[in-house]
């Protein structure tokens, strides 16, 4: 038996912050990518920037449909680096490792499952970017694997934030 799987994360493979990288790239980067959805216009998206700049998209048929632009006030911000943060707090590194054991126990194929993308950026250390399918899939095909449940909850923590935000 195996699993079909596919899963990407980076970590620490950026090129430490540069002072001009700072300024032009997201703090926080959120991406959800529906493939089930026929043509191109298939994510949702949220990047905020250190100095409060947010901009968030949400596709067509989506009942927010549009393109926001906006400063975050310091609690919105604040929400969000509370969110963020927890990316420190899994072990990403060893998730791969630990999805591919299960290979030889459990015959798991998740088919046509969305993709989510998360990219957080603290002053003066390397980016944390996790991308992976669904995690909220991949969760209840592998429940052992705790981090999938975090990935799973913090996507939808950070969903439901972009929907109280949407204006």
């Amino acid at each position: 038996m195996r699993i079909t799987f596919i899963l990407l994360i980076l970590l620490g493979l950026s090129t430490p912050a540069l002072a001009q990288d700072a300024i032009e790239d997201p703090v926080f980067v959120f991406q959800r990518v529906n493939v089930l959805v026929a043509h191109h216009d298939n994510n949702f998206s949220l990047r905020v920037w250190r100095d409060g700049r947010a901009e968030m998209r949400f596709p067509p048929y989506a009942a927010q449909a549009g393109h926001y632009r906006w400063q975050i006030d310091p609690h919105s911000q604040a929400e969000l680096e509370a969110q963020f943060s927890r990316l420190d707090e899994l072990d990403l590194g060893g998730l791969a490792a630990r999805m591919a054991r299960q290979r030889g126990e459990t015959l798991v194929e998740i088919s046509d499952a969305d993709w989510l993308r998360l990219e957080y950026r603290q002053s003066g250390r390397d980016a944390v970017k996790v991308m992976l399918e669904s995690p909220d899939a991949w969760h209840r095909a592998l429940p052992e694997i705790t981090e999938l449940a975090s990935l799973a909850e913090l996507q939808t923590e950070i969903f439901d934030w972009m929907q109280r935000n949407a204006r």
